[in-house]
Order: C-alpha cells, then structure tokens, then sequence
C-alpha cells in the first residue's frame, strides 16, 4: 500500500474512534484522491455519512465499497447498521447475516444483529447474539452493555447491572455504557442513581445527545418539569433530527398542560419517524384532551402499533368494521381492550350498534361480565370466544368511537347505561338497612400494575395517600364505605385503618366483592361514589349514582380540559388540582360540598 495512503487511512481510523469526524473527512477524502477504488476509504466515508444521518451518501459510499470487494462482511454490518437506523430492520438483518456467513468470527456482527432482534421484540434471539458475540470476544464492551439493554426490558435487573458493570469495566470512558446502567436504574425507579450515571455520562461526553434526554426523563420523575424541558431542547440542539428527543419533550409538555407546545413536538417526531406509533398515540390523547375528536380519534388508531403495550387480537381473520353503512343483520363481534374502565366507559356505543340492526357478541373480561349483561337483552356476552366463522366484522371497544365518528355533541350518554343484578342489589339494600346517614363509597387508589411500568408515573400522580383521604373521618352524619380494591391500597386499609382511620364511620366492604355485578349492587344502595380516576369511578357514573372524582393537574385525556362536568356522564363532578401533586385544596372543597350534602341528606330523611 502507498506509505502516505496507509498514514492517511491509520490517521483517519484514530479520528473515527474519538468520534471526530470533521478531522476524518478531509484525511479520506485525499486518500481517495490517491486510491479512488480503495474499498476500506469508501467504508470509512460511509460511516461518517451514515453517523450525520445523510443516509443517502453513506449508502452510495458503502455500496461502492462492497462492489470492489462483496467478500467484505464489514461493509455489509455497516450497511446493515444504515438500515436499522433507517429503521428497515428486516433487511438490516439480512446485512447481518451476510456478514456472518463472510466472518462467523466477526463479533460486531452478531452483536448487531442482536440489536435489530431487541427492536423487533425477539429478545430471547437477542439474547442469544450477543452472548456469542461475548464468546467470540470478551472484551468487546459494547456487547456486554447491549445484552444489558435486553435484560433491562426482560427485567432481569440483576444481571443487567451485572452486565452494564461489566462493559464499564472493559471501557470506562464509554458514555453510552454509564447511560445504558442508567436506564436500568431509571427502570427501577431509582431516579437519584440514575441521575448521577447520566451525569458521569456527560462528564465523559458533555455532547452527548442521549445522555441530555435521559437526564430530562429522570427529572421529569422526579418532579423537575420546566428542567426536564431544558434537558431535552439542549438534546435536541445539539442533535435536531433526534426523534426520541422530541416525544420526551412532548410528554413534558403534555404534564404541564403546554398541550399546543405538545402537539408540535410530537408533529416533529413524526416528521423524523414516519412510523412512530408512540408519538402519534401520545398526541391523540392531548387532541382527544382538548377536544379535538375527530383528528384525536384517528390518531388513537395508533395504539395497535405500540411495541410496549400493542393492540393484539386473536380475532384477525374476521374483516374489520370500518364503517356503519353495512351492519344491519350482520353479526358483529365486539371485544373489550385496556382497562376495565376503558370497557365501561366505551361499552355504551354497543347498544347503539344494536339499534342499528346489528347483532352482537361482546367479548369482555370475567370481571365485568355479569355486569355487561345489563346493557342490553339483546347483546350476547361471553368472556371467550373460539367460534369466528360466523362473524361478518369485528372491532377492538375503543375504535367505536371513531366508526360512530363521535363529537361532543354525539357522545352518547344517557343518564344509566348500566343497571345493577336486583337480587344482589336487594341483598345490599337488606345489609344497609339500619344505616340512615349520606352513605358514600370511597375510592383512593387506582392500584398498583406490575406488567405496565409505563403507567407507574401517573399512577403515582392520579393516587391519593390513605393518610390524606383520611381527614374526611372527622365530618359528620356521613358513613363512608371502602370500594378499594387492589394492593397495596387494599393491605393498607387492613393493616393501618386503627391508626390512621380510627374512627367508626369507615366501613370496608371490599372482601364481599367478587366481581363488578357485586359493586354495582352496592353503589346502587349508596348515595354517592367519590373516586379517584378509576373502573369504580367510571361504575358508578354508568350506573347513573353521583360520582366525585378527583382528579389530577395534568388529567387523563377523557376529563377534557378545566370543565366540572363530563360530556361522558351526566352524574359526574370532577375536582381538579390546580397545581401537580397537591391534594389539600381538592379536598377542602369536597369537604365542603359534603357538608352541605349531608345536611340536606338529614333534612329529606
């Protein structure tokens, strides 16, 4: 090789390892000047084109370099880390496999390949590349910290600690090794650990793109909202085109209620990721939010294409209902997704499927199905459905409001679309008999969801400590009646009630509670239901009882925005906080509006 081509291209090699890419460039461009077909310049120069996102030239540079020598299995992994980044990853992996079908040695490769697996949800795989990766070099820190990623979601934190220590080990001065460490922390919800792990990381690296937004993540968890805003704009500075960036701001945004600053960070999201399901999901909610529907609704699509969480049917081989024009006569299978409240809230536009002549099957949980019994003689309701060959169409719940192109002005709801099972209903009415006082039902806490980690935030937002509904004991002529179901909540009550609700006017009915029918029969026998934003809330109001809920600053998306009222129910009040995580004022008002509730309850006796 030509001495001064060899200098340039070890030179230029040296550069492309600190990242220095502006001090590479010139150094191959004058190699390839000297040697215009020289395969490793060609490779070189894709790789800077591909790390600045000009994809096109990184491609062109790339493809040269594997047409001077196709036995290259460098060239095809780097082409095959072009395309993950382009986000074609089945064709990614093809890449791959050539380069290890060239070099079965070739660590990179399968490391990489294991990344493009992670991403397609084929973790188990993933695992299995990168632990041959590790076999073939075990000093290659970067497979280490990427087996740690799969780890991290398998929640395996234990040894992906273990992993992520083990690549700081091997390189130290890794940026993305501590960030990697830190996003297991951050999975934990040991957000000071993780905090100063992002920080190492950006000591190392204060350029570091990742690092600015995963430091926003953390302090947006820890209640930092306007610095987590900063965090992700310096993010996004210093790399524009990063798409995660832009959705963690939206979500900031979002929590402060900026819900136009919101929309425009996940428009530019979705500008830079086409395919950003996540992005077009969270801006539903902020339309649905403000009450735009029909935009909002459409978008709201988007959640059967969530990787976390997706939208899976068993039920694919039946045509999906698009539309209203052709349902009459036509067997119509309906299924219940997301939450228990989700399928109370939205069970309501069955029956206007069945004035429409359509006959129905309504797949929902066990839980509730005794209750979905009630809306309509004429639904059949079952908690599995194995036969589909008689099915013309089929629809998750919640994409009936878009089919029925819902707007506020046509939600429908009329006053009880619910009704509770008389015999248990009698039952209750038997058991409160002696009990003259306001009766009203109690709901704290949402409960805690182990499988939905994404959730624990606003879990933590939307909950009420028992300590801090407990200064409702102290008002009088009011029975209060515990529908808290659910741990830890639940055990809570059990176990602290003496201290922290010592009074005799709290009565907990929860252990008679088998199912929603058993719920909705004592609601029924209740004078009212205060609740925070819960499946109990959303019972009590689709059975017509006066329903409190108190709700959260930054408010799911079906309250709307800054209203005391609900185009959803007719019987629901909700409570606002004016300010993120603060109860006390909510409660003074309901204590208040109680007051007055119970004198009045005294005077009709």
């Amino acid at each position: 090789m030509n001495p001064q081509l060899a200098f340039l291209l070890n030179k230029s090699l040296d550069y492309l390892r600190e990242s220095n890419l502006d001090a590479a460039e010139p150094l191959l461009l004058q190699a390839l000047s000297i040697e215009s077909n020289n395969p490793d310049v060609l490779r070189f120069l894709g790789i800077i084109y591909a790390q600045r996102k000009d994809y096109t030239q990184a491609l062109k540079y790339l493809e040269a370099a594997i047409k001077i020598n196709p036995q290259n299995g460098i060239a095809h992994s780097n082409i095959g880390n072009l395309l993950f980044e382009l986000g074609q990853l089945e064709d990614a992996l093809i890449s791959y496999d050539t380069a290890i079908a060239l070099n079965p040695t070739y660590a990179e490769a399968w490391s990489n390949k294991g990344n493009a697996l992670y991403e397609l949800q084929r973790y188990e795989e993933a695992l299995g590349h990168h632990d041959r990766a590790i076999a073939l070099n075990p000093s290659y820190a970067e497979a280490w910290s990427n087996k740690g990623l799969v780890l991290n979601h398998l929640k395996d934190f234990e040894n992906a600690l273990a992993h992520h220590d083990k690549a700081i080990s091997l390189r130290p001065m890794s940026a993305k090794a501590w960030i990697n460490k830190g996003m297991a922390y951050s999975e934990l919800e040991q957000h000071e650990d993780a905090l100063t792990l992002y920080d190492h990381a950006l000591i190392l690296n204060p350029d570091f793109a990742e690092a600015w937004t995963n430091k926003g993540n953390v302090v947006f968890a820890l209640g930092h909202l306007d610095e987590s805003i900063e965090h992700h704009q310096h993010a996004i500075q210093l790399k524009p085109n990063y798409a995660q960036a832009w959705y963690n701001l939206g979500i900031s945004y979002c929590a402060l209620k900026r819900h136009q600053e919101c929309i425009a960070a996940y428009d530019q999201a979705i500008r830079l990721k086409s395919d950003y399901a996540m992005a077009y999901w969270n801006k539903s909610l902020v339309e649905l939010t403000i009450g735009d529907f029909r935009n909002g609704w459409q978008n709201f699509e988007a959640r059967a294409f969530i990787k976390i969480n997706p939208l899976k049917s068993s039920y694919n081989s039946i045509p999906r209902l698009q539309n209203l024009l052709d349902v009459k006569g036509k067997k119509i299978l309906i299924w219940s997704e997301q939450g228990l409240g989700d399928s109370i809230q939205f069970c309501r536009y069955i029956p206007e499927l069945v004035k429409l002549g359509a006959n129905v099957t309504f797949v929902t949980p066990l839980t509730l199905a005794v209750l979905m019994e009630s809306l309509s003689e004429k639904i059949q309701i079952i908690s599995e459905c194995h036969n589909l060959s008689d099915f013309a169409f089929q629809a998750p719940l919640m994409s009936l409001p878009l089919i029925f192109k819902t707007e506020l002005a046509s939600i429908p709801n009329s006053n009880a679309y619910l009704g509770a099972n008389l015999t248990k209903k009698k039952m209750w009415a038997e058991k409160l008999a002696q009990h003259h006082l306001l009766r009203v039902g109690l709901v704290w806490n949402g409960g805690f969801r182990p499988e939905q980690p994404e959730m624990w935030a606003i879990n933590e937002r939307r909950n009420i400590p028992l300590e801090i509904i407990a200064r409702l004991q102290h008002l009088t002529n009011i029975e209060f009646y515990s529908l808290q179901k659910g741990d830890p909540a639940e055990s809570e009550l059990e176990q602290n009630k003496s201290n922290i609700w010592p009074t005799n006017n709290l009565f907990n009915c929860v252990p008679e509670l088998e199912d929603f029918s058993d719920t909705a029969a004592l609601i029924s026998n209740l004078d009212l239901v205060i609740s925070v934003d819960t499946s109990t809330a959303h019972l009590a109001a689709a059975l017509g009882k006066p329903t409190w809920i108190l709700n959260r600053y930054d408010t799911c998306w079906r309250w709307l925005e800054d209203r005391a009222d609900s185009p959803w129910y007719k019987s629901v009040r909700l409570y606002r906080q004016k300010n993120s995580g603060e109860w006390g004022e909510v409660l003074e008002q309901v204590e208040r509006d109680l007051k007055i509730l119970a004198q009045k309850h005294d005077q009709d006796i």
